[in-house]
């Protein structure tokens, strides 16, 4: 399976071998605290800093801390996956804003940025559009925004509250 996956993502044969030879892949943990000293390897830092380090401690802190829970708990976990913003709506299939779709939408734009910026690429119309649109239906989208997403694509400053 990793063969295949190494083959679409255009590697080398070499650079497929060394992904084979990893052995202990960084967990979302280790990537915003270190591994400290883990069977018995040697303690690391961690592996993110600055405003990425932000958000994904952010995103740790919800979507791990919170949502993990309730996948634990398969009767929360299908409750929280229903939840609407609109209960009244419930009776009207299609009108339900589910914060499930928008919070997985906002992962995948904060996926997309992070390599829109890696590798260099012109900057897209359609990923700025994303994020315009999750900044008025989720709150944790101006929270993710306002740590690192709004400065990295240009994004509109958030509207000022009274």
């Amino acid at each position: 399976m990793l063969a295949e996956k190494a083959k679409r993502a255009g590697l080398k044969p070499a650079e497929a071998r060394e992904l084979a030879e990893i052995t202990d892949w960084p967990t979302p943990g280790s990537l915003i605290k270190g591994n400290g000293k883990v069977r018995k390897q040697a303690a690391y830092p961690p592996l993110l800093s600055g405003s990425r380090l932000k958000v994904f401690e952010e995103a740790y802190r919800y979507w791990y801390a919170e949502l993990s829970s309730y996948a634990h708990q398969r009767a929360l976990a299908a409750e929280r996956a229903v939840f609407a913003h609109y209960p009244d709506y419930h009776d009207e299939p299609g009108a339900i804003e589910s914060s499930v779709v928008s919070e997985a939408l906002l992962f995948f734009a904060a996926i997309m940025a992070e390599i829109q910026v890696s590798i260099g690429a012109p900057p897209s119309m359609g990923l700025r559009r994303l994020w315009v649109d999750l900044l008025e239906l989720d709150q944790l989208a101006h929270v993710l925004a306002d740590l690192r997403y709004r400065r990295l694509l240009l994004l509109p400053d958030a509207p000022q509250r009274t």
